[in-house]
């Protein structure tokens, strides 16, 4: 039974002539933690009861594999705690190789270096635990670019690997879902993980429109409508007073001292019309600056059209979500997902199946810079793609993630030192060494600044709408002549 695995075995043998090396070195008896043998022995002509345990990681000065170690004669009298019965099996692997298929394009846990060596984050943490254990990490690079899913009840994949091929160790991220911890031994999850979608950033606006952009529509609606209602109603009060015969006029230059022209005062003669006045221009003062400090400030900066940043504006959009297909569990869980904005995703999806090892997602991020599709891809792999690739300004990343989790190592099932891993993981997580060694690897791969803005300088675009007010300044000049 593939799902039988008592942490603690207990076995007894009353022939002191049998031999239970056989017994011991079966599979499903390995499968245990902790392992005590009772078996009855002669020592000196007297009967005695021996106990054992079984380190197979170890070897004697002639190289055989310690199956059967002996502890010495059964003494109740010293045995004072479970862990004196129980000795661990695994402080010590002997040097023994232990096997790592794995796929270096997992940036920053792990990814080539510039010399084509295999180096990452998790690779460091491995090598930090084998240093304890005193075993020997092998990495084994995998030939597909397939990261493991169950397909019609079959593995692929490095879960393959684990499965039928008789590897030990999985370390390429890896996200928690009900499948795999189901079927395979897992360690203390090590990471936060999420999946990102990345965009290309809109077209700016015409650059003509930064006239424009220091107001809100709001703001200038609110402009407008005072702006008539101040110069309209002093001109109908006014002119109900016979204090003009041209209300439209002086409406009109009212109006105009928001345009910046100028209002011969003398044709308002009551004092409380010259308050009025005062106090109107007051505010047309105020606008002026707070306009001008706001439009020197956006001059030179592209304006944009709203960002998409939910999953449900992507799920309504034009833009066909992508994703390499390396045997992720995402393209699936989309598809039968009971969230109908997740359901309309999983629908959309388009999966590459032709990935190039060199640049696996080159194809799908002409896509992304086209226009048409927004890109799937684990967080931390999205992030040192923008870096990689030089596009941090000319793509950005959704707000919303999909699958927030956390991501751990894959050990075969029933895999007796899963504890010992999963204990010494927990340390370098709790200890903060984790977070460490995968910033720096992130500031050594994020280093450098990947893409340059513009130099800002004006050119004839953003002066066009200066022009245009210059037009519209000119043509209420000559209605108020």
């Amino acid at each position: 039974n593939k799902h039988w695995n008592p942490s603690y075995l207990v076995l007894f043998c009353l022939d002191p002539y049998l031999n239970t090396t056989t017994v011991l070195s079966q599979p499903v008896v390995q499968r245990s933690r902790f392992i005590l043998l009772f078996q009855q022995g002669v020592q000196a002509s007297h009967t005695r009861l021996l106990i054992y345990t079984s380190r197979p990681e170890r070897h004697d000065v002639w190289g055989r594999s310690a199956i059967k170690t002996p502890l010495g004669v059964w003494n109740p009298d010293q045995i004072h705690s479970q862990q004196a019965l129980f000795p661990a099996r695994f402080q010590d692997f002997g040097g023994q190789v232990v096997k790592v298929p794995i796929l270096c394009y997992d940036e920053p846990f792990v990814y080539f270096d510039k010399k084509g060596s295999c180096i990452g984050a998790y690779i460091d943490a491995v090598e930090i635990i084998a240093h304890k254990l005193n075993f020997k990490a092998v990495l084994m690079q995998m030939d597909e670019i397939v990261w493991g899913v169950k397909r019609n009840g079959t593995w692929d994949g490095m879960f393959a690997e684990l499965m039928y091929k008789g590897k030990d160790l999985v370390i390429n991220t890896q996200n928690i879902d009900p499948d795999s911890i189901r079927e395979f031994d897992w360690v203390y999850p090590q990471w936060e993980s999420s999946f990102g979608i990345i965009l290309e950033v809109p077209q700016p606006l015409p650059q003509w429109r930064n006239i424009l952009y220091p107001f809100s529509a709001l703001t200038w609606g609110l402009v407008f409508v005072t702006t008539t209602v101040i110069s309209s109603a002093l001109a109908f009060i006014l002119h109900r007073l016979h204090h003009t015969s041209d209300p439209i006029g002086i409406a009109l230059q009212v109006a105009a001292v928001l345009l910046g022209q100028s209002m011969d005062d003398r044709k308002v003669r009551m004092w409380w019309a010259r308050v009025w006045l005062m106090s109107w221009w007051l505010v047309v003062e105020i606008l002026a600056v707070v306009y001008t400090g706001n439009l020197v400030a956006v001059l030179t900066i592209p304006a944009y059209p709203s960002r998409i940043q939910t999953l449900q504006e992507l799920a309504q959009s034009h833009y066909i979500p992508c994703m390499a297909d390396y045997g992720g569990i995402v393209p699936e869980a989309l598809k039968s997902s009971d969230n109908p904005t997740l359901n309309t995703l999983g629908k959309k999806l388009f999966l590459d199946k032709n990935l190039n090892p060199l640049d696996p997602y080159g194809f799908l991020l002409s896509q992304v810079h086209a226009g048409t599709h927004a890109l799937i891809v684990s967080l931390d792999y999205l992030i040192f793609t923008q870096h990689k690739k030089k596009i941090t300004r000319s793509t950005y990343i959704m707000n919303d993630k999909l699958y927030k989790g956390f991501t751990t190592f894959f050990l075969p099932p029933n895999t007796p030192y899963t504890a010992i891993f999963s204990n010494h993981i927990t340390r370098l997580v709790e200890t903060g060494i984790i977070t460490k060694i995968v910033e720096t690897h992130k500031g050594s791969l994020f280093g450098e600044e990947s893409q340059v803005r513009g130099d800002g300088v004006l050119n004839l675009g953003h002066l066009q709408g200066a022009f245009i007010v210059l037009a519209l300044g000119l043509v209420a000049a000559s209605l108020t002549l």
